[in-house]
């Protein structure tokens, strides 16, 4: 089984727990979470998901300010990190083959996002990660 098709349902969960009363207040956050998690890793612009949903891209914003309390491109962010964490404690990847996996265009983007999300580089990720869970360990570090 490819890593696709296991990212569903874990980053399904992930943003249960995570942002547990989003699927409670719009039913577009419902097409949103699953639009990203089915197209997942892809890139997906913010104007192609809100031309998926027949809303404007104003309209998509508002959605996941008021839904998930971040924006469409941290959320976005947020799922390839966490995803990240995954892949470094289960497959024992490296930085080229996890930013591979995830679609990165370089292996300092990946570095870049993990910084800006968590506040800690990926050596002290990877090093955490032998203590820790990534659930754990994202829960811990994320900045919200």
């Amino acid at each position: 089984m490819s890593h696709y098709n296991l990212a569903y349902g874990l980053l399904l969960e992930f943003i249960k727990n995570v942002f547990p009363l989003c699927f409670s207040r719009n039913n577009h956050t419902t097409m949103i979470v699953d639009i990203l998690l089915k197209n997942f890793p892809s890139r997906i612009a913010c104007y192609e998901m809100a031309a998926m949903l027949c809303i404007s891209n104003r309209r998509l914003q508002k959605i996941c300010a008021s839904s998930f309390h971040i924006t469409f491109t941290r959320l976005k962010r947020i799922l390839r990190v966490y995803y990240a964490l995954k892949l470094f404690a289960e497959n024992k990847l490296d930085d080229n083959q996890v930013a591979e996996v995830l679609y990165y265009s370089e292996r300092t983007n990946l570095m870049r996002d993990i910084r800006i999300e968590l506040n800690v580089c990926t050596c002290e990720v990877r090093r955490l990660l032998d203590s820790f869970s990534p659930q754990y360990l994202f829960d811990k570090l994320w900045k919200r």
